[in-house]
């Protein structure tokens, strides 16, 4: 969210939600990559864009073989 606020861009309607909401849906998807690890990843995204990026080129090469 800080990235979002600190874009100066406008938010969405998602976005706007409160901060409950966000964790309930986090909470979510965090089940659903607990279930099916295979499927989900998991990336810590409260680390430099740099290394984030370079996480999801990396799962999306693994996909794509």
């Amino acid at each position: 969210m800080e990235r979002i606020t600190g874009s100066g861009r406008g938010v969405d309607r998602i976005e706007q939600e409160d901060r409950v909401f966000h964790r309930k849906v986090r909470a979510g998807y965090l089940t659903l990559a607990g279930r099916d690890p295979g499927r989900y990843r998991v990336i810590d995204a409260n680390r430099a864009i740099e290394k984030v990026q370079h996480d999801i080129i990396g799962f999306v090469e693994d996909i794509l073989g």
